[in-house]
């Protein structure tokens, strides 16, 4: 048996918590950005911190067998994700709107490897031996998924076509476009005035910009990314995650559901 070990805790407290200062030309702008975030969104601040400690002790926890090539791939894949999940939410609290789109985009992709890893087991052994992707795209992987209803066994959910209608469309394809270089996300984030996207800006934002609505809404949006996360290791790890588990959930239900 082969146990992964992963020291990401002080990595949590330091990105969520701010416990050390930062070097960086927007410092000053950063902490006033996070200032408002931390205090318009506390709960949910609140929140997403647990989740993400949550799947960090999960992964504590996980165990692989050393052939065991699809189990093996889903840990290290969702350890890749937390980073990114951690990362996201660092760029979102500090105002750099498009960045964490960026990361939030990766943790999805990881999600989506880890799901078809655990019913593709070949797929897998290829993919851990001789860094061979699967040749489907995320919307082909999504219909695969839905069409085996592998929701069903790690997250209850009325969705039909989980994965095509929610992780890709909802998920994956909102984050690209908002990463991408379309021409209304860059005058968004770097124009002072977001009020009217027709009218050029007069004032370009070269740091971070607080913008609650959009803040709002990708904050929903990582909640429950890091808890379908969660959900998902649980069940490649054969983990049960203990009442912590139904408490996040239930939770999750009062906020969203």
């Amino acid at each position: 048996m082969m146990k992964l070990y992963f020291m990401l805790e002080g990595l949590i407290n330091f990105l969520l918590n701010k416990s050390a200062a930062n070097i960086h030309m927007f410092n000053n702008e950063e902490n006033l950005v996070l200032s408002k975030f931390k205090q318009a969104f506390a709960p949910k601040v609140d929140f997403v911190s647990r989740i993400l400690k949550k799947i960090e002790q999960t992964l504590h926890s996980s165990a692989t067998p050393k052939d065991n090539f699809s189990k093996y791939a889903g840990v290290i894949l969702a350890g890749s994700c937390l980073k990114s999940l951690i990362s996201s939410y660092d760029r979102l609290s500090k105002g750099y709107l498009t960045d964490c789109e960026a990361l939030l985009k990766k943790s999805i992709e990881g999600f989506f490897y880890q799901a078809y890893f655990h019913e593709n087991k070949n797929e897998a052994k290829l993919w851990c031996q001789n860094n061979t992707k699967p040749k489907l795209n995320y919307y082909d992987l999504a219909v695969k998924l839905d069409k085996s209803q592998f929701i069903s066994k790690f997250f209850p959910t009325d969705y039909e076509n989980f994965f095509t209608e929610y992780i890709y469309r909802v998920g994956y394809t909102q984050s690209n476009r908002l990463a991408h270089l379309d021409f209304d996300m860059v005058h968004f984030e770097m124009g002072l005035e977001n009020e009217d996207q027709t009218q050029f800006a007069t004032t370009m934002v070269l740091g971070p910009k607080y913008e609650f609505k959009m803040m709002k809404t990708t904050l929903n949006r990582l909640i429950m990314f890091s808890m379908f996360q969660l959900s998902l290791l649980l069940y490649i790890t054969d983990q049960k995650g203990g009442e912590e588990y139904t408490s996040l959930f239930s939770e999750l239900k009062k906020t969203f559901l």
